[in-house]
């Protein structure tokens, strides 16, 4: 039994909790990859530019491309406007391509 006097209770956590947190981090980033490599994908079949997409950057697009961030609510309908799609469409078209 871990004496938490002895320590603190973020060492405690991190070694209780440090391999299920690697694993879920990890599990997140994987997903983000394949989500922003979707999006990308169905941009370029649709030859749209990033600079395309009313409402966000180019950098903006990039960044949820790479899986550096995921997209919102508000990023998606801006996605599915480029697009000429309704969100629902836009993730239906999207699931295609995970």
């Amino acid at each position: 039994m871990y004496d938490l006097c002895r320590g603190s209770l973020d060492e405690f956590a991190g070694g209780f909790f440090g391999g299920y947190c690697r694993w879920a981090v990890a599990m997140v980033e994987g997903f983000n990859k394949a989500y922003g490599a979707a999006i990308e994908a169905l941009r370029k079949d649709k030859r749209l530019r990033q600079r395309d997409v009313e409402g966000l950057t180019p950098r903006q697009v990039g960044r949820i491309e790479s899986g550096q961030c995921r997209a919102t609510l508000s990023a998606l309908r801006k996605l599915a406007k480029a697009h000429g799609m309704s969100v629902s469409e836009y993730l239906e078209e999207l699931s295609r391509h995970l």
